[in-house]
């Protein structure tokens, strides 16, 4: 699946990338991510015009001054790590999809509307995201306990058609 110049723009601001890059910026929060977005559409700037090559220019001529330009431009400088991460996450079957996509599911959408996850992370049938169904989340680390419980979830939700 091939990643979308929005969802990249989004993944350069929101994520992590501690383990392929050495840069300190501390991504944006959820919280910090609405605002930005809100202050870019103001502009009528969309996420995917900061990787344009003048993209400096747009974010100090439209920039809400309620953000650190440098802390933006230093995460916008991740690329080459992204790309290494889009890469490795690729071969793994791994697909991202950010709230604007049309497959993004939509009672995601309706139900937390701002609140939503910016980005979706997953692996499988995209499809199935419109369905009814259930999601088991946790730890690497699961204890005993932990386990047959989400096993017999798993078991009870697969019986039921989910």
């Amino acid at each position: 699946m091939t990643v979308s110049e929005r969802s990249k723009a989004i993944l350069l601001l929101t994520l992590r990338l501690s383990d392929v890059s050495s840069d300190s910026a501390k991504p944006l929060t959820p919280t910090e991510w609405n605002r930005f977005s809100k202050s870019l559409a103001e502009a009528s700037l969309c996420p995917e015009s900061l990787l344009e090559p003048d993209a400096d220019q747009l974010l100090r001529s439209s920039l809400d001054h309620q953000f650190d330009l440098s802390r933006i431009q230093s995460l916008l400088g991740r690329g080459m790590a992204l790309a290494v991460t889009l890469e490795n996450w690729s071969r793994a079957g791994i697909w991202i999809l950010n709230r604007t996509d049309d497959a993004y599911p939509l009672r995601l959408k309706e139900r937390l509307n701002s609140k939503a996850p910016v980005i979706l992370f997953g692996s499988g049938n995209l499809d199935l995201l419109n369905h009814d169904g259930v999601a088991i989340v946790g730890s690497r680390n699961v204890p005993p306990d932990d386990l047959i419980s989400a096993t017999e979830l798993a078991t009870t939700a697969s019986s039921a058609g989910l």
